[in-house]
């Protein structure tokens, strides 16, 4: 996986943090926040500050995409 075609690559994620908890795994793609696609890191980090606390993530990873629900706990 890469985020040549824009998203943003996973590279950790914290043991009991919301993310894990919704499956999501160092190694995925983050392709969409809020069904508007993510183009780079400070990209993302603007759509996640006016998100609001809870958003949908479409990921990509070695068996397909999926989409994950998230809520700040």
């Amino acid at each position: 996986l890469s985020p040549k075609d824009g998203g943003v690559f996973i590279k950790s994620v914290e043991r009991d943090s919301p993310a894990s908890r919704a499956g999501i795994q160092s190694g995925q793609l983050l392709v969409e926040l809020n069904r508007t696609p993510v183009r780079n890191a400070a990209h993302f980090r603007k759509l996640a500050a006016d998100a609001g606390d809870t958003v949908v993530l479409l990921l990509q990873s070695e068996r397909g995409r999926y989409y994950a629900a998230l809520s700040s706990d």
